[in-house]
């Protein structure tokens, strides 16, 4: 008589079990994150992109990671999220993208990344962590190349010497014959009297119409952000020689703010030349990908810089000898004048 309600209780018992197992289950798999990458042999120095996926129930809010994210010996050099969405399993998924580089070879690991989350009324607060990455970042050299050649046996010094001496004489002759025309040209020119030879024209002017032909051309459509870039640098670096007389195209960028510096020119103008060179160096050398937009405002900063700095006619005082109907000065004989003079 007692054996049944000893069994009965045992049956209700494995029943509570069960569905305590089931809710466990349940809970475990309301959330899961993933690491990958695009690519996962590399050179050293080479971009890879490090997507964090993570889905979850609707009734969960992750913390998805930042780009202050610990990973390890790389290098974060662009960091950007994605609208969370709708997946095909009925669950919300997020995902994080960092663009890294390494300069370290060897098999390098990006490190396990934690999420954590909390449940929507509060009650419930955890992480979840995903799985470290394996990359393996290979030299610049290859192995080839890195080889030791044998060397060269030496070159052999030909014994005759006529080839050589008829060749230096032929070059000699050619060189000389080339001097005399172009100074006989030169000097029929000069004796010519053909007239006044134009000045050049104004280093802002020729600056104005390049950017505005950059700005039309179709280099950021196709994509052609680093010629666009470059061709920007050249621009300025040529209104710059013209402008204050510097060889600003055969200096590095902190060469020619320091040859502003000693043409006298204001901190502030001097730093937003710095600003427009440093962001086209990032283009140039840092391999950097700036939008279209960002692009136009390079653009923009060099024309406000060109706007800041180009001579204004400035127009003289009136004397007496003006009052009592005296010649006044032509606009060519105007002094000029520069918002970015020193004491101006």
């Amino acid at each position: 008589m007692n054996d049944y309600p000893y069994s009965r209780r045992h049956v209700v018992l494995m029943w509570v079990l069960m569905l305590a197992g089931i809710q466990v289950t349940a809970s475990a798999a309301e959330i899961s994150a993933e690491a990958r990458i695009d690519r996962d042999v590399v050179t050293v120095g080479d971009v890879i992109t490090l997507t964090i996926e993570v889905r979850y129930d609707d009734d969960l809010a992750p913390r998805m990671p930042g780009a202050d994210t610990p990973l390890g010996e790389f290098e974060v050099r662009d960091y950007w999220t994605e609208a969370p969405q709708a997946g095909s399993d009925g669950k919300i998924l997020a995902r994080s993208l960092f663009s890294l580089t390494v300069f370290s070879p060897g098999v390098m690991k990006i490190p396990a990344v934690e999420i954590t989350y909390v449940s929507s009324d509060g009650t419930r607060q955890d992480s979840v962590t995903t799985e470290p990455v394996e990359v393996k970042v290979a030299r610049t050299l290859t192995d080839e190349s890195e080889d030791i050649q044998d060397i060269k046996p030496p070159l052999e010094i030909p014994r005759d010497w006529l080839p050589i001496f008829i060749a230096f004489l032929g070059g000699a002759i050619l060189a000389a014959l080339g001097l005399y025309f172009y100074r006989a040209k030169t000097r029929k020119a000069a004796l010519a009297g053909t007239g006044p030879v134009m000045p050049d024209r104004p280093p802002h002017e020729l600056a104005y119409e390049t950017l505005e032909r950059i700005k039309r051309s179709d280099l950021l459509v196709k994509g052609e952000i680093h010629r666009f870039h470059i061709l920007l640098a050249e621009t300025i670096r040529r209104y710059i020689e013209g402008r204050y007389h510097v060889d600003a195209l055969e200096m590095a960028s902190h060469e020619v703010l320091d040859g502003l510096r000693r043409r006298g020119v204001k901190r502030d103008t001097i730093s937003r030349f710095e600003r427009f060179l440093d962001q086209c160096d990032m283009v140039k050398f840092a391999k950097s990908r700036p939008s279209q937009m960002q692009s136009l405002e390079v653009l923009n900063l060099g024309l406000e810089i060109i706007d800041q700095t180009r001579p204004i006619p400035v127009a003289p005082t009136a004397t007496v000898e003006d009052t009592l109907g005296g010649s006044a000065p032509s606009s060519s004989e105007l002094p000029a004048k520069t918002l970015d003079q020193p004491g101006s």
